[in-house]
């Protein structure tokens, strides 16, 4: 097994925006506390170090959380610079072109060291998309993309741009009208996913769930041929007539490519939701394992073997 990239959750803490979706820092989090510190500097440089020994070639700053935010987040992008490593990052996209990320900084450092940006994105209507993404704004996201694909296009057309959305009932006909948005402006990529249900108060938004909202995703999916030679979509996958607790006939897309590190260093084998992904076993610290360490276990080789059995793969809504 040869590891493609790994994940830093650096910063799962701090977040600037409210996303329903989100388990952490989302509206139904109610009375909400910071309790996870931010990854210290010398626990990133092992991780770093970790990552380079392995053979990364990509590194993931934080999904959970704002990267950008992170205090030392200039350090990560430095390394990959310094050590010939991709940067994929996911962003809500706030920070670009702030005084810390200015022009000159993104021009000389982020599109030097980018494979993808993906850029959290929901809904062109603000009214949708600020009310999946509370305390974001609309409009200025969208100048914030445009001004960002302008410079990707003068500076390093090589890095990919991508809008990341969930798939929610509210934002089900958003999507066509993003992808023709995305398709003008030169995007890449719209790349989404399932709802994952972490609140009760998303059953009602879970297209999963429902006879009715199935069919108009598969009828959503269906009518998307045309414009599949113009962009890359990712996973706008049908549903099957399988119960969606039942997806042993796909395959885990991590396991045996990608690992996470923990803000406190702990190695975790997928992104699946804390208290989901204990199930998969304990696979220790960065401060005691290397990462090859991780991958030549015994038990990472028999959890390669035998995921399928454990019930937060059975439910999975990752899996191709």
């Amino acid at each position: 097994m040869k590891l493609h990239r790994i994940t830093i959750d650096t910063n799962p803490d701090t977040c600037n925006f409210k996303c329903k979706m989100c388990d952490t820092h989302g509206i139904y989090n109610e009375g909400y506390k910071k309790t996870r510190p931010d990854m210290p500097l010398e626990l990133l440089n092992i991780a770093l170090k970790g990552a380079k020994n392995a053979g990364v070639k990509e590194i993931i700053p934080t999904t959970m959380g704002e990267p950008t935010l992170y205090k030392y987040f200039e350090n990560i992008v430095e390394f990959c610079k310094d050590n010939d490593i991709k940067l994929n990052l996911t962003t809500n996209g706030s920070q670009l072109f702030s005084k810390r990320y200015d022009e000159a900084y993104i021009k000389e450092n982020l599109l030097a060291v980018l494979s993808d940006i993906k850029i959290s994105f929901n809904s062109l209507d603000s009214k949708v998309n600020e009310s999946i993404m509370y305390k974001s704004d609309t409009e200025s996201t969208i100048k914030r993309i445009e001004r960002f694909c302008l410079l990707r296009d003068r500076h390093n057309k090589n890095v990919s741009i991508t809008l990341q959305m969930t798939f929610m009932r509210s934002n089900l006909d958003s999507i066509i009208p993003l992808i023709e948005y995305a398709i003008a402006k030169g995007i890449n990529r719209i790349k989404g996913h399932q709802l994952w249900i972490t609140h009760k108060e998303l059953e009602s938004e879970a297209l999963h769930t429902d006879e009715t909202y199935k069919k108009k995703w598969n009828a959503l999916v269906e009518s998307l041929m045309p414009y599949e030679d113009k962009i890359k979509l990712e996973n706008f996958m049908p549903f099957g007539d399988e119960s969606m607790d039942s997806t042993t006939q796909k395959q885990c897309p991590f396991l045996g490519k990608e690992l996470w590190i923990n803000y406190k260093g702990d190695i975790s084998v997928c992104c699946a939701p804390d208290n989901l992904r204990k199930e998969l076993g304990d696979f220790g610290n960065i401060k005691d394992s290397t990462l090859l360490q991780v991958l030549e276990s015994k038990q990472y080789k028999n959890l390669v073997e035998t995921y399928q059995t454990k019930e937060v793969c059975k439910q999975c809504l990752l899996k191709k």
